[in-house]
């Protein structure tokens, strides 16, 4: 199974749904937990689940921009019960406060789902609602004081009659080009995502998923695909471009098998990748073949390189004038990226990690070098800016 795209939040769920370090209410382990677990299923086989109807989705979307979702007698009607409320002052019964979540979850997934907890938040002034019906969940939000939702999370699988016909035309047309036009074997995971803080709206993630190819669109547009596929997909013409690209590099041959190809797409780029064993890769622009990015294995791992020899090498090719790094890469820059003179590159630290320094020339391509401590230099990768992507 590919891994799953899943939004930030998964990754910060293990930190609590409340950012407040103080909260040490009786049930927030038991939410967090919760969370936790449904992380753990995301990643096994693509985490929770959830129904929703695009229309619905499209009116919660224009009310929100609106600014409708607040408590009012006209809005939700008056709620002649009073229940008591868990020492905390508001103006809004909690009746009305859970009618106004609910509203919240039916306009978003078109259907509601049982009342897992609740728990009123004093320092933040909100109550915070847990819904739950099988592996289906919704985390709401809302402001006791004004009746406004603060923030929502959702998760939960698609059915094929829930999924909007334009989009399932739309993947269905993208599955065919990743070459799985008759792979009818797949479902839809969607991601609900709202924070009143971020002033971003709603973010709807769709993702079409089956054993060897995503699709994912956001708030209904085309967002990523990607494929793995079998070697035996590749033309005999492109397995010799990429020995050839790997003989570059090396300078020399090498006797990995091609052992997979993966197709990835999103709205800018659309590039495919062979790799050699598990570790060494090349990777091509789909339609003009041009290579992006060659990769070797990484001596870093099998603990050949120190870090901090590396850390130190960056610092002194990126102060002084990096002839050395220059003369190495020259050769490899000429045949694989066409950069004529490399002395026009200034060289920039881009990324945190050692070892590896950016050429940048103002209008160019950038072109990212990865090198050992010996600068045998290991990986070579192109990124277009941004007006050529």
């Amino acid at each position: 199974m590919m891994e799953d795209h899943k939004p930030e939040w998964y990754a910060q769920a293990r930190k609590g749904p409340f950012g407040n370090k103080k909260f040490t209410m009786r049930h927030a382990d038991n939410v967090i937990r919760r969370i936790q677990e449904d992380q753990q299923r995301a990643e096994s086989y693509s985490g929770k689940r959830l129904p929703v109807q695009l229309l619905a989705v499209a009116s919660f979307i224009v009310l929100l921009g609106l600014g409708v979702f607040f408590l009012n007698g006209r809005f939700l009607g008056n709620d002649s019960s009073n229940p008591a409320q868990t020492e905390v002052s508001s103006h809004f019964t909690e009746a009305e406060l859970q009618r106004n979540a609910d509203q919240v979850m039916q306009s978003l997934l078109g259907k509601t789902y049982p009342l897992d907890h609740r728990e009123w938040l004093k320092e933040q002034q909100q109550i915070f609602y847990s819904y739950q019906k099988g592996e289906d969940s919704a985390y709401i939000w809302i402001n006791y004081e004004t009746g406004e939702l603060v923030q929502t999370k959702m998760s939960a699988m698609l059915t094929t009659a829930e999924i909007d016909a334009e989009m399932k035309t739309r993947a269905e047309e993208i599955k065919g080009k990743l070459g799985y036009a008759n792979d009818s074997a797949y479902d839809v995971l969607r991601y609900v995502e709202y924070d009143a803080k971020q002033h971003s709206g709603v973010k709807i993630e769709n993702n079409f998923r089956a054993e060897k190819w995503r699709i994912g669109f956001v708030n209904g547009e085309f967002d990523y695909a990607s494929a793995t596929l079998e070697a035996s997909a590749v033309s005999e013409e492109t397995r010799q471009a990429g020995e050839e690209a790997l003989k570059i590099l090396r300078g020399t041959g090498g006797d990995e098998e091609l052992s997979l190809v993966f197709r990835a797409m999103d709205k800018d780029q659309d590039t495919f990748t062979l790799q050699y064993g598990s570790k060494v890769s090349v990777t091509f622009d789909t339609v003009t073949r041009r290579i992006e990015q060659i990769s070797d294995t990484n001596p870093r791992a099998s603990d050949k390189t120190d870090p901090k020899q590396l850390t130190v090498l960056d610092r002194e090719l990126s102060l002084i004038d990096g002839d050395r790094l220059r003369e190495k890469a020259a050769p490899l820059l000429t045949k694989i990226f066409s950069v004529a003179d490399v002395g026009e590159y200034s060289l920039l630290k881009r990324d945190q990690e050692p070892g590896n320094l950016t050429f940048h020339k103002l209008g160019s391509p950038e072109i990212t070098v990865y090198y050992d401590s010996d600068l045998t230099i290991w990986k070579v990768k192109e990124d277009l800016p941004a007006s050529q992507s």
